[in-house]
């Protein structure tokens, strides 16, 4: 199929650039879709903006922002927090979703909190808070995020660049962390193709989360050997051949 309209939606304090190269690999691919990356409120260019406190206000929201520019439907491409608003759009709004592809994700009705979160990220989490150079702050964040070995200095210096254009603040990171954290799916399935990815040196978000997920809807998952929470950084092109199979 083609000229789908293609949905691009990252998780907490995490805005459209920091897709990175993966996005414009996508659009390689797909040289006959459209696709928009979508911010949040409370990053990117609504970083002014106060983040809600609930995923449904912060669905609401950035929905209505994205009927006023593009038409559905939509295949939705997602991580982490960003994940959870996609599947909730497809369950509210099913003839506006094509299909989900939905990365490193976690619902805390099949998974407890100290896996959706894994507790041994926190002290790393409070060395960023309390960091003030904001190259190594983004080099923190990296840690937690990325299995990466090589180049984290220059996405550091890049991240570093975005944030300080488009600062997220800490006010709204907590906000947002509030809405991913109380956010309960109803335990049904997506009612749309939905495929799942994760890997498996997620230091983040446990990768069992996406396998409970897996097993409680029936629907594929994909698991890549090594690659941290943020997939797309990790492994773009693994990424993009699993969801051009899915895709076929």
């Amino acid at each position: 199929m083609s000229n789908r309209t293609w949905l691009l939606i990252r998780g907490l304090a995490h805005e459209h650039e920091h897709w990175g190269k993966f996005r414009g690999m996508l659009e390689q691919q797909y040289p006959d879709d459209e696709f928009y990356g979508i911010d949040l409120p409370g990053t990117g260019v609504h970083h002014q903006e106060s983040a809600p406190i609930n995923l449904i206000e912060t669905l609401n929201i950035i929905r209505e922002n994205t009927l006023k520019k593009v038409k559905p439907p939509f295949l939705i491409i997602s991580l982490s927090f960003g994940s959870m608003i996609a599947l909730e759009w497809s369950k509210r709004f099913p003839h506006e979703i094509e299909g989900l592809i939905l990365m490193n994700t976690s619902i805390g009705r099949y998974s407890p909190f100290y896996y959706r979160l894994r507790l041994k990220m926190w002290k790393k989490y409070m060395q960023r808070l309390t960091a003030r150079d904001p190259v190594e702050i983004e080099k923190i964040i990296l840690s937690i995020i990325s299995s990466k070995t090589e180049g984290l200095e220059e996405i550091a210096k890049e991240r570093a660049e975005i944030q300080k254009h488009r600062p997220v603040s800490l006010k709204n990171i907590l906000r947002q962390l509030l809405a991913a954290a109380t956010y309960q799916s109803d335990g049904n399935p997506p009612p749309v193709p939905t495929l799942l990815l994760t890997g498996e040196g997620d230091q983040l978000c446990d990768p069992s989360c996406s396998i409970e997920i897996s097993h409680e809807w029936d629907i594929p998952l994909r698991v890549h050997r090594t690659a941290g929470h943020d997939l797309t950084l990790d492994e773009p092109e693994w990424v993009i051949e699993k969801i051009s199979h899915w895709l076929v």
